[in-house]
């Protein structure tokens, strides 16, 4: 299976496996001040009445999943420390370890 011509599958896998972790982690956090169940916490009532009438089903939170995941995988693609895939149309362009060839000669103070 390959994915893309220009960007290797390894790091396809490795930007879309970070992602799904980082996308689990934001969806599975819950803060425990939002925790007000307890029936004595003044909130409690106001909390329970506030999810039951805005309720979010099962597909919006799935799409909204994918669309953050595709964010994070894009984040990672784009932009990398070792000038990778940083120009989408030439992603071998400003790669770390690469020769780069000068559009202009060179010109030095000391004339050489």
């Amino acid at each position: 299976l390959v994915l893309s011509h220009r960007i290797p599958d390894g790091l396809f896998w490795v930007a879309a496996n970070e992602a799904k972790k980082e996308t689990h982690a934001l969806f599975n956090y819950t803060d425990p001040g939002f925790t007000h169940s307890a029936p004595g916490h003044p909130l409690s009532s106001s909390v329970e009445q506030w999810t039951q009438m805005h309720h979010i089903d099962r597909k919006a939170v799935e799409r909204s999943k994918a669309a953050y995941a595709s964010i994070a995988i894009t984040k990672r693609l784009t932009l990398s420390y070792s000038g990778l895939c940083n120009n989408v149309a030439q992603p071998e362009w400003g790669t770390s370890h690469t020769a780069f060839s000068r559009i202009l000669k060179p010109v030095y103070a000391d004339g050489l």
